[in-house]
């Protein structure tokens, strides 16, 4: 799907909505999406100020971001690969970092 594409999944057709989910890993990166789901259109784009506390979190260093304290209500941060979920020796864990 190009930037500004629909996603439609308030189709009656089973098969057109699904033709549509799988569309949805390209449709991730576009800068501007709309999604329709039995008659309601979202609109998601990029939005600076929406996000603004997300970005300056993870453009601290990483000492910054390790020195949030964790405790039974917070996890914290949490670097690249230091999750896995797949036990198997070849995987190196999740290629994402994470603020929760």
């Amino acid at each position: 799907m190009a930037a500004g594409s629909r996603l439609d999944l308030a189709s009656p057709d089973p098969r057109a909505a699904a033709k549509s989910i799988r569309q949805v890993p390209s449709s991730i990166r576009a800068p501007l999406l709309f999604i329709r789901v039995r008659g309601v259109r979202v609109l998601l784009r990029d939005q600076p100020r929406e996000f603004a506390d997300s970005r300056k979190f993870f453009e601290q260093t990483m000492e910054e971001k390790m020195a949030l304290g964790k405790n039974s209500r917070y996890r914290g941060y949490t670097w690249p690969y230091s999750e896995k979920v797949d036990d198997s020796p070849e995987s190196r864990g999740q290629d994402r970092s994470s603020h929760e």
